[in-house]
């Protein structure tokens, strides 16, 4: 590990990986796990413990704890329902959606490029990376084809980044897992998006889960 790695602490490093499994339940697509955490407040209390102890804005941790208090005691069918419904709203749309939740082509269209899933140089820079890493995609054991650029996928990624930092996980001997690959996939892939998509999310939809992922995120891949 390089020293700014070793810098870090494997509490933090922990703590991240905590932060980063919280988003990619919120951006992949709701499944009912989700909505019972929600209604039993687990969810909104384990972003307070992670916002806490990463050191966040105390004013941030309230907006996003308060965004997310309401869903306490809702009954959980009925929020996995709702939660699947905004989902679709925002992020597959009728015809395209309102927020893509594809990391690399959201890149390729903010520099005026068209755009095809799987294709853009974003995306196949993350795919081969996650390669590299010993987290590809393996068809032969039924995973889907799905692209890899997704914002909840790369929320996972750096989840197990962060656990690996941690020394929590040990990669496969196959994986080449470099120093930088954390700072990297945040800081060039996730970290303009998620700032992106916390101005945009208010703007398109009321719904308070949304709108705390989207800061969590942005909060989650800043420095602090």
């Amino acid at each position: 590990m390089s020293d700014t790695t070793q810098s870090i602490s494997a509490d933090t490093w922990m703590n991240r990986a905590a932060g980063f499994e919280l988003c990619a339940h919120g951006f992949l697509l709701p499944a009912p796990v989700l909505a019972e955490a929600l209604a039993s407040g687990e969810f909104v209390d384990s972003c307070r413990e992670v916002m806490e102890n990463l050191g966040f804005d105390a004013v941030r941790t309230d907006v996003v704890t308060g965004l997310l208090a309401p869903y306490r005691g809702v009954e959980a069918d009925e929020l996995f329902h709702d939660l699947r419904k905004i989902y679709t709203q925002l992020f597959i749309g009728e015809k395209l959606p309102p927020i893509t939740p594809y990391v690399g082509l959201w890149a390729t269209q903010q520099r005026g490029e068209e755009g095809v899933l799987f294709l853009t140089k974003d995306s196949m820079d993350i795919e081969r990376t996650m390669k590299r890493c010993g987290v590809g995609k393996n068809l032969a054991a039924g995973q889907t084809n799905d692209p890899v650029d997704h914002v909840g996928t790369l929320c996972e990624f750096c989840k197990f980044l962060c656990l690996v930092n941690a020394r929590a996980v040990e990669p496969s001997p196959e994986a080449t897992i470099l120093d930088e690959d954390f700072n990297a996939m945040r800081d060039t892939y996730l970290a303009p998006f998620a700032r992106w998509l916390a101005d945009e999310t208010p703007r398109l939809t009321d719904s308070g889960f949304y709108r705390a992922m989207s800061y969590l995120l942005d909060d989650l891949t800043r420095d602090h």
